[in-house]
C-alpha cells in the first residue's frame, strides 16, 4: 500500500494540536569568526572576537521524545483533532527572537547575511533587527506538505538559522546570545500551554484512499505545539583574555616586543581582519589608521 501526505500547515496560527512535555525541540548554538560582515572565515580563528571580526552565529534544532530523536516515535496530543496517537514525521516549524546579554547595550552592532534553512523555507522570515543590533525579532519558517506529499524528515536542522553579528564596539567582554520565543506568535496559554513558536509535524492516522487510486491512501498531518528547550545560550568573547597588541600571541615576558610589530605588519599585508585595529567598515577597511590603533594599544600594554 503506497502512503501519501494529505496536509500539513506550515502557518504556527491556528495549529490544532499540543504535544505533551516529554516532547520538545532542543536549541543549540554555534559560531565562527568571519572577515568583517561577510560570510568569508578568517584566516586564523582564535574562538576570540577580534576587531574587524563578525561571528557568524547558527542555531541547530532537534525534535527529541524521551532524550532521543523525535522522528519515527510515538506521541500522544490532545484535542484538537480526536485526541490519540501519532508518529513525528519531522520539524514542522520555528519563530524565534535572538537576543544578546538580554537586549544591554554590550551586545549592540550590525546584522550583516542571514538565512533560513531551506528545510523552513514556506513563510521563511530572517527577522527584523532591533535594540540597536542586540536583538533579531521573530525569525523563522516551515514546512508545507501539499497532498500528496511527504515531510522532510532531517533531524536535527544543523543551520536552522544563521547570521552575522559585528559588535559595534571590541571592548574586551563576553557576549551571550540565547533565542527565545518570537513575538511576532502568541505565548502560552491555557490551550497551548507552550506557547506557539515551534511544532513538530506529526502523522495522527492514515486515512482517505484516493479515489483515482485505490491502493493509495493519504497520511494525514498536522502541525503540534511542542515546548522548547532553549539551553544557556552562545557566549562569544570579544577580544577577552587576550591582549590584541601581543599579535604573536607570545607568553613568555615582555609580552609585547618588536616581534608583535612584524606580525601586525604581515597580516596588514595580508588584508587579515586582525589587522584592521580601528574597526572601520569603511573601505578600505586598511588604512595608515591601523598602524596608529596598533601604536596607541602597544602603549597602553597588556591589562
Amino acid at each position: 500500500m503506497n502512503i501519501r501526505a494529505a496536509l500539513a500547515l506550515v502557518t504556527l496560527a491556528g495549529c490544532p494540536a499540543a504535544a505533551l512535555s516529554q516532547s520538545f525541540m532542543r536549541v543549540e548554538y554555534s559560531w565562527t569568526e568571519v572577515n568583517g560582515n561577510t560570510t568569508v572565515p578568517v584566516a586564523s580563528p582564535n574562538s576570540i572576537l577580534n576587531p574587524g571580526e563578525g561571528a557568524r552565529i547558527s542555531i541547530r534544532l532537534t525534535a527529541v521524545i524521551n532524550g532521543v530523536s523525535a522522528v519515527g516515535q510515538t506521541m500522544t496530543f490532545p484535542a484538537p483533532p480526536v485526541p490519540g496517537f501519532g508518529t513525528v514525521r519531522g520539524i514542522g516549524a520555528m519563530v524565534y527572537n535572538l537576543r544578546g546579554d538580554g537586549g544591554a547595550a554590550t551586545a549592540t552592532g550590525t546584522w550583516g547575511p542571514r538565512s533560513i534553512s531551506s528545510i523552513l523555507s514556506t513563510g521563511a522570515n530572517i527577522g527584523t533587527v532591533q535594540l540597536g543590533g542586540a536583538m533579531i525579532d521573530s525569525f523563522g519558517g516551515g514546512q508545507f506538505i501539499a497532498p500528496g506529499g511527504t515531510a522532510n524528515s532531517t533531524n536535527p536542522i544543523i543551520n536552522a538559522f544563521r547570521g552575522v553579528w559585528v559588535p559595534t564596539s571590541y571592548a574586551f567582554r563576553t557576549v551571550n546570545f540565547k533565542a527565545e520565543p518570537g513575538t511576532a506568535v502568541p505565548g502560552p496559554s491555557p490551550e497551548y500551554p507552550f506557547g506557539q513558536h515551534n511544532t513538530f509535524m506529526l502523522a495522527y492516522n492514515i486515512t482517505r484512499p484516493d479515489p483515482n487510486d485505490p491502493t493509495t491512501w493519504y497520511d494525514n498531518l498536522i502541525p503540534v505545539y511542542v515546548d522548547t528547550d532553549f539551553g544557556n545560550g552562545l557566549n562569544i568573547p570579544v577580544a577577552s583574555g587576550v591582549c590584541y597588541a601581543n599579535c604573536d600571541g607570545s607568553a613568555v615576558p615582555p609580552l609585547l616586543n618588536a616581534n608583535d610589530f612584524q606580525c601586525f605588519l604581515n597580516r596588514f599585508a595580508q588584508g587579515d581582519s586582525y589587522a584592521n585595529c580601528d574597526g572601520s567598515t569603511t573601505l578600505p577597511t586598511l588604512t595608515v589608521n591601523d598602524f596608529q590603533c596598533f601604536l596607541n594599544t602597544f602603549a597602553a600594554g597588556c591589562l
